[in-house]
Formats: C-alpha cells, sequence, structure tokens
C-alpha cells in the first residue's frame, strides 16, 4: 500500500449514483391502463400556466392545442415529446415516500364567540417578505421591524398569544387541532353557522421551517413508526388536551390564508385547481411544477396497486428532495381517511420534454 502512494498513484473518490436514470417507456407497467384522459385535462392546464416562465416546455406545451385526445392519441403524444426517467431514491441520500393530503372541512362562523375562538388568519400586516438578492435553496424568510432591526418573524406560539399584526380573520372555526391541519393541508373548506361555504388556500407563510409533530410523537413511543397516521396522532391530541398546545407549537412554521372562489378552488401553488388523483405536491428544486410524474406504488387502505400518471401542480413545506411526493385525493372523508395513511414506498417516473432539433 506504501508504494502506491510513493509512486503518486491516485486513488479515485466514488462516483455518485445519477439522480434521473434514463427508463424506458417499456418499465412504466400500468401506464397504458390508466386513464390518461384525467391526466390530460390536468396538464394541458398547467402547461397554459408554466410555459411562458420555461421556456424548454414551450414546443410541448404548444403541441397540446387539442384538448379531445383520447388514451391512444394521449399515449402517442407522450411517446414523440417527453422522454421517462426514473428517480433514482440512493442519490437522494433517502427512500421514495409517497404521501397524501385532501381538502379538509371545518365548522366555523365569521364572528368569534366561545364555541368559535380560533382565527382563520390572513397575512398580517407587519410581516416583511426578505429579499436576500441571491438565491439560497431551502430560505424563504420573513421578518419584522422593532426598534430598526429586522427579527424573524413570529413563531406559531407567538401568533396563537396575538403578537401577530393581522387583519379581520377570513372566519374563526370551533377546534384548534382542526385549524392546525387545515394549515399542514394548504387549503379547505368552512362550513358557516347558516350552512354556507367559504373556500380558502394558501396565501403566505411566517418564514419559520415545518416541523412534523408526527416524528416527536414517535421519538417519544406515544405512538409506533407503523401506526403513525393522521387519525393516530388526531387520537392522541385528543386523548391529551393538556399536552396538545404545546406538541402544535413545536411546529413553528404557521400559514396565513385568502378566500378563494369555490368554483375555482383548490388552489396549487401552480396557479391551477388541483385534481383529485391527478395533482402531486413536489419539491420544485427537483421536480419543477409542470412535470408529469408516475407513480408506481399501493393503497394502505386495501393493498390494491396504485399506477397513475399525475402532473407536479403544488408544493409543501415537507416535501424536500425528488423521492418525496404528496398525492391529492380531494374533498370529503374518503379522502381524509385515505390521505392521513398514506406514507408508502414506490417507483417514481418524471416525463422531461425533449427539445427540437436545430
Amino acid at each position: 500500500m506504501l508504494a502506491l502512494f510513493l509512486t503518486g498513484c491516485t486513488l479515485k473518490a466514488p462516483q455518485e449514483p445519477p439522480l434521473l436514470k434514463k427508463s424506458t417507456w417499456n418499465e412504466l407497467s400500468g401506464l397504458a391502463d390508466d386513464n390518461l384522459k384525467e391526466f390530460w385535462q390536468a396538464f394541458i392546464r398547467t402547461c397554459q400556466q408554466v410555459q411562458t416562465d420555461r421556456s424548454d416546455w414551450t414546443h410541448t406545451c404548444q403541441a397540446t392545442s387539442s384538448q379531445n385526445m383520447d388514451q391512444r392519441r394521449i399515449l402517442a403524444f407522450l411517446h414523440e415529446h417527453f422522454e421517462p426517467y426514473r428517480v433514482n431514491p440512493a442519490a437522494a441520500q433517502s427512500r421514495t415516500l409517497i404521501t397524501g393530503y385532501y381538502e379538509p372541512l371545518l365548522q366555523g362562523s365569521l364572528t368569534s364567540s366561545d364555541h368559535f375562538r380560533y382565527p382563520v388568519h390572513r397575512v398580517p400586516e407587519d410581516m416583511l417578505r426578505i429579499e436576500l438578492g441571491v438565491q439560497v435553496q431551502g430560505t424563504d424568510p420573513r421578518g419584522r421591524l422593532e426598534n430598526r432591526r429586522v427579527l424573524p418573524y413570529w413563531t406559531r406560539r407567538d401568533i396563537d398569544q396575538g403578537k401577530a399584526r393581522t387583519p379581520q380573520p377570513i372566519a374563526w372555526v370551533a377546534d384548534p387541532v382542526d385549524l392546525f391541519f387545515l394549515h399542514v393541508q394548504g387549503s379547505g373548506r368552512i362550513q358557516l353557522t347558516d350552512g354556507s361555504f367559504v373556500s380558502v388556500g394558501f396565501a403566505d407563510h411566517n418564514g419559520h421551517p415545518y416541523r412534523s409533530i408526527g416524528r416527536v410523537l414517535i421519538d417519544e413511543g406515544a405512538i409506533s413508526r407503523e401506526e403513525i397516521s393522521m387519525q393516530a396522532i388526531r387520537a392522541w391530541l385528543r386523548q391529551n388536551p393538556e399536552r396538545s398546545m404545546p406538541l402544535l407549537h413545536h411546529n413553528p412554521r404557521y400559514i396565513f390564508f385568502r378566500e378563494l372562489d369555490p368554483l375555482r378552488s383548490p388552489l396549487g401553488s401552480a396557479g391551477v385547481v388541483l385534481t383529485p388523483w391527478r395533482s402531486v405536491a413536489t419539491d420544485p428544486a427537483s421536480i419543477p411544477t409542470g412535470t408529469p410524474v408516475f407513480l408506481q406504488t399501493r393503497n394502505p387502505l386495501s393493498d390494491e396497486p396504485i399506477t397513475i400518471l399525475t402532473v407536479a401542480q403544488d408544493r409543501g413545506a415537507a416535501i424536500k428532495g425528488p423521492a418525496r411526493i404528496d398525492l391529492f385525493f380531494g374533498f370529503g372523508q374518503d379522502a381524509e381517511l385515505l390521505a392521513g395513511h398514506m406514507k408508502e414506498q414506490g417507483n417514481l417516473y418524471i416525463f422531461l420534454p425533449k427539445q427540437p432539433g436545430p
């Protein structure tokens, strides 16, 4: 071994595995059996939004002019305009994880009372959006002025204690746990006392990182890793009311909302209406908005396979890296049940547009 160093031999560092591995259409088992017309409607809406910002998509999006596409023509379009790539979880230094989210329903009122005490806040008047001048991945700070100093904006605990200068809330709701999960989901509906509904969606955040309260419960041994779900977390919070607020405050991130047109909600970060089973939230630094994403996973409630083509139309604070996907399941109890239990491994394929020749 010493002779190697004495002769000046250089040992090469091992190469990192590629983040994306070029695939073939034959590997995409189940794609041809999927209802691609559902995907197509979601895809063309997103294309109309992203093509002005992404020059590499212009040619592909311009070719989507025909909306009356059948299964065969959609498959042909995909083969003609895209190259499939498999996401390599080893390169992402994490296992592939597919979770779910949904549009929750809360009970609320336009006026506060002893029953409806928890505000659905609009964007605070005193919150500053900090522009760093350079793009720093994973940072999107918010601040406030105090004695001519710019400080980090208030945490969830601070805001719950009334320290933020917020305008009139959109509504007040009855349950702080329901409100917390509205923050996690990012959009929802509030049923008012007269039976009418208000749709709300993400407007901004307080600049603090997302911290999982489920991980706290796992680390403390309160819920096992195998049994953790949104439903299990809710049950624990109900059974431990004296510990519920401290646990919720473990996540300092706070979401502010805006009212949405009920006919155009819920909206994803791409600015288009989310489609159940066709919209996914991704980390746009890894899987850009508008990208078709093919999932091969399973239903946690029935063990049946899920093989569907989706579109990256949203983002989430807990979705980091290329091996994380959050699948939107829609509105209602069935969507809530499935989203709460969805934490499956699987295969992820993304479709990248072919570039036109010279």
